[in-house]
């Protein structure tokens, strides 16, 4: 009940956080130490018998017990995220490739997820709610832009064979 609490409190501040840092460039909570106590816990699991061809043998009942443990969660800073005013949304017209170290290396033309797939790629396709183009390295789109959930944009659950559907690749 109390660690409910806790979190409650917490996630309120952080929310407040959010809703005011929209006026300053940082903003940071400082969030106190605080003591967290978890009674111990007993259980019993019954005896169990197994039953095989020409065996049976029970497995006696065992109680398991979980101490008590007490863990303090030190005092914490935490900076809200920064506010960005999105440059609005991407184009409905997928971009050509034109220019393009695929050009050079046919290996990579049908690779695309190699270098821009959805987790942890260097040039990450867009994907909700937002995409920043600065951050995931784009030429020909740098700003931060909404990503409609199945919009054209969003490239969620894209494979390889799709990416040359709508990107035309030009030598």
């Amino acid at each position: 009940m109390k660690t409910r609490l806790l979190m409650a409190l917490f996630l309120s501040l952080l929310l407040g956080i959010m809703a005011f840092g929209a006026c300053a460039k940082t903003t940071t909570l400082i969030v106190p130490a605080t003591t967290v106590t978890i009674p111990a816990v007993a259980t019993t699991l019954p005896a169990v018998t197994v039953t095989l061809p020409s065996q049976s043998t029970t497995i006696p009942a065992t109680t398991i017990k979980i101490p008590s443990s007490i863990t303090v969660l030190p005092e914490t800073t935490i900076s809200s995220p920064e506010v960005r005013t999105p440059s609005g949304f991407l184009p409905t017209t997928p971009t050509n490739i034109t220019t393009h170290m695929a050009r050079i290396l046919d290996y990579l033309i049908d690779r695309c997820l190699l270098c821009h797939g959805q987790t942890g790629a260097y040039n990450q396709f867009p994907l909700p709610p937002a995409w920043d183009g600065a951050v995931y390295r784009s030429y020909v789109h740098t700003g931060y832009y909404f990503v409609v959930p199945g919009s054209i944009q969003d490239h969620t659950g894209r494979t390889a064979d799709t990416c040359l559907t709508c990107h035309k690749f030009i030598k």
